[in-house]
């Protein structure tokens, strides 16, 4: 009877036939022990490869009625031909249920496959980034109870990291480092994801690497650094690192951990102040009240604006998660923050500089040192607006008084000399920046969205994180231009993504 039960079992696995065996096995209650569903394949392997949660469910439930526990424990340990576990399968193809099911079970993470893969190394090798994280979620939580080191190493002596650098999972990569996974482990080969990346040309993850202050001058077992094992020509110029004029001026995100740097600041607040005590210097000698009036109006715009773009929230998001209710919520990876571990809704993004993540991220500014985001865009705007009329009423000012003066001394030249340069050199840059900002608000975007040619759907951009991704992943491009884009975005978003902030 066994031997037939297991046949028509076999039978009904090839014909599909999935729920009439789960009806056969209620009835005649089968032993699924020793079945060889062939290739030493169990049932459970079966139902994994097959990504079919019912069945699974179903099976957890008949082995816990019918067997003891290390006979299940042993079932669902077993090996096929190719010497992976069902949990091996599971992780790879980043099933977090069959994962869930498979542990809650007694499946070993620390059982090694063929190759000497662990089930945690099988969840970053599978090329399924979004899914690979979810699936490591539900392993990590696992892992932390029965105090395994997130740096565990296969036989080859690659980590998790090793092998999402290898398979090009950029976000996998970003949470295997923020749950701690050591940025320059050696494998067997001396050699670090670093090596592995840019052999292999993967651009983004290489990126991701050095940003999070991968070293670029560890040698593998042949003395080859990864510059010297990539053909890449971009990723060559990252690993070489050197400071061009868009890094100088801040236009750029260099390739090594960066933070925010105070002295753009102190070297914008020194030029507008000493330039603009020239302008009054000249506005005494003109002895023009109304033109006082008018400029300290203008300064004073100028500075609060930039004081509020500089101190304000530009909308940090604060919805702080756990590993645990990121599992038990089932929130995707992709809306999640690796290094900030709060819940992000669509159209934010993580500042390296602030280390945060920012709701409706326009740029991160480094002369006011500050994200503009949400809550800071308009006072930015109001600041990049104020700053043009006040260089070209400067201009205006110094101009009259050339013309209106019989005699000039040197040091009259010399007074007006330092806020013409000034105006010379920022001038043209803040007025395409503001001609640049003006178009981005009236066509609804930001700098970021326009720089990356990102995909975004305005009316997606208000759903909730779970919506948001298969949204995004369907609409094309969706922005009309109009007035109410820009109060959108100067008012509107800050209040429509509050739960976040």
């Amino acid at each position: 009877m066994i031997d037939d039960s297991q046949q028509i079992i076999k039978e009904m696995i090839q014909s599909n036939s999935i729920q009439q065996l789960m009806e056969f096995m209620n009835k005649v209650k089968p032993n699924i022990l020793n079945l060889d569903c062939g290739r030493k394949q169990t049932i459970l392997h079966i139902a994994v490869q097959r990504n079919d949660y019912p069945f699974l469910k179903f099976l957890e439930q008949y082995s816990i009625d019918n067997y003891k526990e290390n006979e299940i424990r042993k079932l669902v340990n077993t090996y096929n031909i190719e010497i992976f576990t069902a949990l091996h399968i599971a992780s790879y193809n980043g099933n977090v249920e069959a994962v869930k099911i498979l542990l809650n079970i007694g499946a070993d993470s620390a059982l090694k496959s063929g190759s000497g893969l662990l089930p945690i190394h099988a969840a970053a090798q599978g090329d399924q980034p979004y899914m690979v994280v979810q699936c490591y979620f539900v392993q990590k939580w696992y892992w932390l109870q029965q105090g395994i080191s997130i740096n565990v190493q296969d036989d080859a002596g690659n980590t998790c990291l090793h092998w999402a650098a290898y398979q090009n999972c950029e976000l996998t990569v970003s949470y295997l480092i923020s749950f701690g996974c050591n940025v320059d482990s050696k494998n067997n080969e001396q050699q670090t994801a670093l090596h592995i990346g840019a052999s292999y040309g993967q651009n983004r993850v290489v990126k991701k690497l050095l940003i999070k202050g991968a070293q670029r001058n560890i040698e593998d077992v042949e003395g080859k650094l990864p510059i010297n094992l990539t053909e890449s020509l971009q990723i060559k110029k990252m690993l070489e690192d050197k400071t061009d004029l868009a890094l100088f001026y801040n236009l750029k995100q260099p390739y090594h951990p960066i933070k925010r740097n105070r002295k753009s600041i102190i070297v914008y607040y020194f030029v507008v102040l000493t330039s603009q005590s020239c302008i009054v210097n000249i506005i005494q000698e003109i002895q023009g009240g109304l033109l006082f009036i008018f400029y300290y109006v203008f300064l004073a715009i100028l500075l609060l604006a930039s004081i509020l773009t500089q101190c304000c929230d530009p909308g940090i998001i604060t919805l702080h998660l756990t590993i645990q209710e990121a599992i038990e919520q089932q929130i995707d990876p992709i809306n999640i923050c690796p290094d900030c571990w709060v819940i992000k809704p669509q159209r934010s993004k993580h500042c390296e500089f602030c280390k945060k993540c920012v709701i409706v991220y326009d740029h991160h500014c480094p002369w006011i040192n500050n994200c503009v985001g949400a809550k800071n865009l308009l006072y930015f705007y109001v600041y990049l607006i104020s700053l043009i009329i006040i260089q070209l009423y400067s201009a205006s000012i110094i101009v009259y008084y050339f013309f209106i003066s019989d005699d000039l001394s040197l040091n009259d030249y010399l007074i007006m000399l330092y806020p013409i340069l000034n105006i010379f050199i920022f001038i043209t840059p803040i007025f395409l920046l503001c001609i640049y900002q003006t178009k981005n608000l009236y066509y609804g975007l930001t700098t970021y969205e326009r720089i990356t040619g990102q995909k975004i759907s305005l009316k997606s951009s208000l759903l909730v994180p779970q919506e948001n991704i298969q949204d995004s992943q369907s609409e094309e491009l969706k922005v009309e231009p109009s007035i109410q884009n820009c109060y959108n975005q100067c008012f509107r978003n800050k209040k429509k993504f509050k739960k976040y902030t």
